[in-house]
C-alpha cells in the first residue's frame, strides 16, 4: 500500500501460445496456432477507498491496466474483405434449417470458429471499477464499471445494482453499454448495443 492506495500486479511468460489465431492469404482464410512465440501478459491494478457521508471505506474505486502479448497487433474485424474462403465452412442456422457459407468475411470466421475470447483479443485494455456500499439504503450496492479496448477504441460501460438482505433475498439488475468504434471488439459481435438483466434468488 502506498499513500493508501492498494497496488496489485501480476506478470507471466510463457513458450508458445495457447489461443489460435486466424491468419489469411490473399483469398483464404485459416486457423493457426503458434508454438515458438515468446508470450507476455502483465496487469496493475491500483485501488483506494474513501469514506463518505460518514461511513468509513463506503466508496471504493480501483483501476487497472492488462498488456495481453498474446493479442492481435491489428483488428482482424477491420478487414473489409467479404470473399475470403473458409478454409473450415460455416454452418449457421435459420428457421431450424442450416445452412452453410463456404466464404465471407473474417468477422463470420472468428465469430463461427470459437476464436474470440473476450478481453484478450487485442494488446493493451484498461479498466475503472466503482462501487458505492449502502447505496440510498443499507442493503444496496452500486457498481459502476467501464472497460477499454485501448487499440480498438472499443469500450463497455456498465451500472448495476445489487440488493441483500438479511433473509439472504438477492436482487439485482444490471445495464451494459457497448460503445466506440463499429467494428472494434465490444460492438462488432453485437446485434444490440446494449443489454440488461434483472436477477433474484435467495441464498442457502
Amino acid at each position: 500500500r502506498v499513500l493508501g492506495i492498494d497496488i496489485k500486479g501480476e506478470a507471466s511468460y510463457s513458450r508458445g501460445s495457447n489461443t489460435s489465431k486466424v491468419v489469411n492469404d490473399d483469398t483464404a482464410l485459416y486457423i493457426k496456432k503458434d508454438d515458438e512465440k515468446n508470450i507476455y501478459k502483465a496487469s496493475i491494478n491500483m485501488g483506494r477507498d474513501f469514506d463518505f457521508g460518514e461511513k468509513n471505506d463506503r466508496i471504493n474505486i480501483s483501476v487497472e491496466m492488462f498488456y495481453n502479448g498474446d493479442g492481435y497487433k491489428q483488428n482482424p474485424i477491420d478487414d473489409q474483405k467479404n470473399d475470403y474462403i473458409y478454409s473450415y465452412p460455416m454452418v449457421f442456422e435459420y428457421n431450424g434449417t442450416p445452412f452453410t457459407v463456404p466464404a465471407s468475411d473474417k468477422k463470420t470466421y472468428i465469430v463461427g470458429t470459437g476464436l474470440y475470447e473476450p478481453n484478450y483479443f487485442s494488446k493493451y485494455y484498461a479498466a475503472i471499477f466503482i462501487t458505492v456500499k449502502e447505496f440510498i439504503i443499507s442493503d444496496i450496492t452500486l457498481t459502476l464499471n467501464g472497460i477499454s479496448n485501448i487499440q480498438q477504441n472499443s469500450y463497455i460501460v456498465s451500472s448495476s445494482l445489487s440488493y441483500t438482505n438479511i433473509n439472504d433475498f438477492t436482487a439485482g439488475a444490471t445495464v451494459n453499454s457497448y460503445l466506440g468504434d463499429k467494428n472494434g471488439e465490444y460492438r462488432a459481435i453485437r446485434r444490440l448495443y446494449y443489454d440488461a438483466m434483472i436477477t433474484a434468488g435467495i441464498l442457502f
